[in-house]
């Protein structure tokens, strides 16, 4: 189907989901409530709804991946100023870590780095309906990514091959994940478990990192976004993971409805 179809189809997707789901969507109320005391119930349950279309309109935009490269200029803006930032991380010879979240169109985010020819290994949860985690892993690597499943058997060796051959490492960090080790720091100003990880490696072997967002404007284009991580982070995790998730927390209070609310994330 024609990209603006499959939004139509998503938002529809998106209402119906909205209406049957008698769990998740407290989940996200619960949320806002928590984030944004102010809101009056009719904005946390308008938000709640948007935040379900952004899900639809991602499920269908996913199972078009394959094929954006066709029009990917029509869809995503990429500034020059972004794109070189990332271009000279990768000349310093070692792996360039992305921080980034479950907004927007994250999918989107790493097939277009993948489109713009930079080699892309992304982290990611094991999808536990094998059918459905076949499907989904085909998508991603068929943009171009290669797909590192945690907790599976190859996922350190994966991650060995991604570091050894300079890739970009895409993490979303934004998620309360059991069985990882976390920290707890301040995410859209609340103590949260933030996953550690990925911030001691980079600290550990000095790997370049930046945050990198993807957000929906009004007329369905994207934006890429990329904020580089100075060094000076590098001293302290603590302060490392406050700076990555002030940057995500911003981004979320600009366009709340784009975010993932129905997660248990405090």
């Amino acid at each position: 189907m024609p990209w603006r179809v499959n939004i139509v189809v998503g938002r529809i997707l998106s209402k119906i989901f909205y209406i049957f789901d008698f769990r998740y969507k407290y989940i996200a109320f619960r949320n806002l409530k928590l984030v944004f005391p102010d809101y009056n119930w009719e904005k946390v349950i308008l938000i709640t709804k948007k935040c379900y279309e952004n899900l639809g309109i991602n499920l269908m935009e996913f199972f078009q991946l394959n094929r954006v490269r066709y029009f990917y200029k029509k869809i995503v803006e990429f500034s020059h100023e972004d794109k070189n930032l990332l271009k000279e991380l990768v000349k310093s010879g070692k792996s360039v870590i992305i921080f980034s979240a479950h907004f927007s169109n994250w999918e989107l985010l790493g097939c277009s780095l993948a489109i713009e020819k930079f080699p892309l290994a992304v982290i990611a949860r094991r999808v536990y309906i094998s059918t459905l985690g076949l499907l989904v892993d085909k998508i991603r690597s068929s943009v171009g990514e290669i797909v590192i499943n945690r907790n599976t058997k190859n996922s350190i060796r994966d991650l060995l091959y991604a570091v050894k051959n300079r890739y970009l490492i895409g993490v979303l960090i934004d998620q309360n994940i059991k069985g990882i080790n976390t920290i707890k720091v301040p995410f859209l100003g609340i103590e949260s478990n933030t996953p550690i990880s990925f911030i001691e490696t980079a600290i550990k072997y000095d790997l370049p990192s930046v945050v990198g967002l993807i957000y929906r404007n009004k007329n369905y284009r994207y934006t890429i976004k990329i904020f580089p991580i100075d060094k000076t982070y590098y001293n302290d995790k603590i302060k490392f993971a406050l700076f990555v998730n002030n940057i995500i927390s911003e981004y979320i209070k600009r366009y709340p409805e784009q975010w993932v609310w129905i997660h248990k994330r405090w």
